[in-house]
């Protein structure tokens, strides 16, 4: 499947394989994607995961080097289990992040097992890294003695894989026990008790029959504790505190209280858990929204065994615990954990209220559990003249935070929150239901009520230049600046407990000559995008840089966030948007950027109602090929305005008229925007690539003219030797007896002379041979290279370094004016 984008080549790490080691070990693996063939290394988000290059011994022709796309990968042993992140460095800079696990267990790369005669043995507490084929089945074999429970997870979408994993268990005669898929999100994960001693045969596959190398998973069979739920589901931060822990294969669990999820029938422990800051920079296991909450993951160890990770929030309200059946008061502020117990459960709460008094209501459900969708409602009470209660519903919200990644980022929060005004003195009556119509013991929720405390969340991740059009695609980037070019990053606000004001956004951790001005993204919008610039002088630089958001005394850091795939159809294939511990950006002072617009300011003041022309100069290291469309970017426009120039113009000006229309509301105060330019380029790609490929020829033709230049003077040696040996055998036929000893020594020298001059000479007639394979094997990489660098028209979109234009109230008219 190809994905049709007009964006530059870009390095993509799409493979890594394994995808993950156990803790203490050290893993070959094997890397693939785009544009990487010219990776030096791998960066882990943990510093306890390293890389090394595996060294390739020089060879005759070649100087030593390293395993292209092949790395040694070695995990500390304190390394915590869990998923973490790998980026690649190459030549166009650093990719987007991939998921790489780390396991307590022994792993295993599985074989070629497509029929249950080639079973691959699956050892109890270990981890096969496999990927699913098309159309065909993984098999496996287990051997399990009567009453053992084991816990069967095949992890896929946890590692950013592709695959939509589904598993089977079976007796060796073939009867199928169980089956599963999407239990743990899209992973499966099967709750297997075995009925007789037997080898059970696993079939594992992708739903759809899918596979390949980007459809990896990771399954094992585990007698460790399994973490279904805990309750309560947070705990005030710094403290201990008591919690219930839900699941299978619990140490010392009892299965008295009869809760269920499905069919299964849960063990349950309680435990003391100390709530502390979590530093850890392992992947959480939630949504966007959920990896926002504040909190930490926990484990469960048992017998030198470690559970799956479950999460815990941290409170900071007083807690209060909700009783089903029962209508409860709420304390102003506080905090109540309750659960939607059966399916249609609706549960009640009241509050009093002063009037005005601002209050922000939320409940968390959705971020606890997926599959929850939370709505609320509030009834104002009165008493009429008999003395009895009146309800009158003033206020509701379900999925409150809309979607502020759009499509192209999707990060949809189900649950809801309202910032709420009492219209009155008196007592409210709060209802809330889960609009699913599901319930059970693990349908968890938190319901907050506090004073209004704004406060916001930020995500940030890499965007395309080009705008947004009517198409199902959504595409992973990285932040790659070419010479003199820019790059974007769009950042997401998540507002909460109230906060409706301005965000003023920043990049830290930009290298010299990089530079992004301050973006403000208004109270009315909840997306801004920053414009990070590259001089021309600027040298190559990767690293990785903090976004943070600030609203007077509000700081706040954004978390990066990142595609798992690209796609070519959201409503066929399947992607995920998640967060990631570090935001790569790379400057390549290598390649040019193709078209560079070059304001000739970045800084205006104007009056409000005046217009502004902004010359602009085109600066192009490759052709045009037809016009070149410049529009304003960033502006609250409806109708952006726009330019159109042909392909061979040098230079343009753009009108911007700053009056209020319906188009634009402007406002006075400072508007921060760029220039857009989209059109077709002449684009040549991956030049230096070419210039490697020509040094490299231009050093194995050298060595030819070399080895030839050997080969002639070997070959007039052994010419030389034979006239000598010749020469010698005339004077010993012609000799005296007397004389006949001392000639034969001296033929026989000369003869073994004779004998090394021709074994040199056939050598290095050989080595002729050999170095015009090698040169003939350098061509084609050369020919390749060029292949891949010809000349192709390609849409493109680019942009210029941020303008700010600064709107002021014009002053008062005179009288009579």
């Amino acid at each position: 499947m190809q994905v049709a984008t007009a964006q530059l080549p870009q390095p993509d790490l799409q493979t890594i394989f394994p995808q993950g080691a156990q803790a203490g070990q050290t893993v070959e693996v094997s890397i693939g994607g785009a544009e990487l063939g010219e990776t030096t290394g791998l960066f882990f988000s943990h510093p306890g995961i390293r890389c090394e290059q595996i060294p390739v011994a020089a060879t005759e022709f070649h100087p030593a080097s390293h395993k292209p796309l092949n790395y040694r990968i070695s995990v500390d042993p304190g390394v915590s289990p869990g998923v973490y992140e790998v980026t690649a460095a190459t030549r166009l800079g650093m990719t987007a992040p991939r998921a790489f696990a780390v396991s307590t267990f022994p792993e295993k790369i599985h074989q070629t097992n497509h029929s249950p005669e080639s079973a691959e043995e699956l050892p109890l507490n270990t981890v096969i890294n496999g990927h699913a084929d098309a159309s065909a089945v993984d098999h496996y074999k287990i051997n399990l003695k009567q009453g053992q429970r084991v816990i069967i997870r095949c992890d896929a979408q946890v590692i950013d894989s592709r695959m939509d994993g589904t598993i089977s268990i079976a007796s060796s005669r073939g009867h199928e026990y169980k089956r599963d898929r999407d239990t743990v999100g899209r992973d499966p994960l099967l709750d297997f008790t075995a009925p007789m001693d037997d080898t059970y045969l696993l079939r594992v596959h992708d739903f759809t029959f899918s596979g390949g190398t980007h459809y990896p998973y990771r399954l094992s069979a585990s007698d460790a504790p399994h973490i279904d739920f805990i309750d309560p589901p947070a705990g005030p931060a710094g403290t201990t505190g008591k919690f219930r822990i839900y699941g299978r294969n619990l140490p010392g669990g009892s299965t008295g209280e009869g809760v269920r999820l499905g069919t299964e029938e849960l063990e349950s422990i309680e435990v003391d858990i100390p709530l502390k800051e979590d530093q850890t920079p392992e992947l959480g296991p939630g949504s966007v929204h959920a990896s926002l909450v504040s909190g930490m993951n926990w484990r469960l160890e048992a017998n030198g065994r470690k559970s799956n990770p479950v999460r815990i929030g941290f409170s900071v309200d007083p807690i209060t615990r909700g009783e089903e059946g029962q209508e409860q008061n709420l304390e102003i502020p506080g905090e109540v954990h309750g659960r939607f117990d059966t399916k249609g459960d609706l549960d009640h709460y009241r509050f009093e209220a002063k009037q005005g008094q601002l209050l922000w209501i939320e409940c968390l459900a959705s971020r606890i559990r997926t599959g929850s969708d939370p709505v609320l409602w509030i009834d104002h009470i009165t008493i009429d003249e008999k003395g009895n209660e009146r309800f009158k519903e003033i206020a509701s919200n379900d999925d409150s935070g809309g979607t502020p990644g759009g499509l192209s980022f999707p990060i949809r929060n189900r649950d809801c929150s309202l910032l709420f005004t009492p219209p009155a003195d008196g007592k409210y009556r709060l209802r809330l239901h889960d609009y699913t119509g599901r319930g059970g013991p693990a349908a968890l929720y938190r319901l907050i009520i506090r004073p209004e405390s704004p406060d916001f969340d930020l995500v940030t991740s890499p965007w395309y230049s080009a705008p947004e059009k009517a198409t199902k695609a959504i595409s992973r980037h990285t932040s790659l600046i070419r010479k003199g070019g820019t790059t974007l990053l769009r950042v997401f606000a998540m507002r909460r407990n109230g906060f409706k004001g301005a965000i003023s956004l920043s990049i830290e951790g930009l290298p010299p000559g990089v530079n992004c001005p301050p973006v403000l993204m208004p109270a009315d919008r909840n997306t801004a995008t920053l414009v990070v610039h590259g001089a021309s002088e600027a040298a190559s630089w990767q690293g990785f840089v903090r976004v943070v958001g600030q609203a007077g005394e509000l700081k706040r850091p954004a978390r990066s966030g990142t595609i798992s795939w690209s796609i070519g159809n959201r409503d066929t294939e399947f992607t995920r948007a998640r967060l990631s511990h570090q935001l790569p950006l790379s400057m390549v002072s290598e390649e040019k950027e193709p078209v560079i617009i070059q304001p000739s300011q970045d800084h205006y003041e104007i009056e409000l109602g005046a217009k502004l022309e902004i010359p602009f100069k085109l600066e192009k290291s490759m052709g045009l090929k037809g016009d070149f469309t410049i529009v304003a970017h960033g502006l609250p426009h409806t109708k952006p305005p726009s330019v159109k120039l042909k392909q061979d113009a040098g230079e343009g000006k753009l009108v911007l008229t700053f009056a209020k229309s319906n188009e634009f509301k402007v406002e006075p105060g400072q508007w921060t925007f760029s220039l857009r330019g989209t059109g077709t380029i002449k684009h040549r790609h991956n030049l230096s690539g070419v210039e490697i490929a020509r040094n490299e020829e231009a050093r194995i033709s050298e060595l030819e003219k070399s080895i030839k230049e050997e080969a002639t003077r070997t070959k007039a040696a052994a010419e030389s030797a034979s006239q000598a040996l010749e020469e010698a055998k005339k004077n010993l036929a012609a000799a005296s007896e007397e004389a006949k000893a001392a000639l034969e020594k001296t033929a026989a020298e000369k003869k073994a002379r004779l004998e090394e001059a021709e074994k040199a000479s056939k050598e290095a007639e050989e080595k002729i041979k050999r170095i015009a394979n090698a040169k003939k094997s350098a061509s084609d990489r050369l020919k390749q290279a060029n292949e891949l660098a010809k000349e192709k028209d390609r849409k493109h979109a680019t942009h210029s370094k941020l303008i700010t234009v600064t709107v002021k109230t014009p002053p008062p008219k005179e009288p009579g004016k």
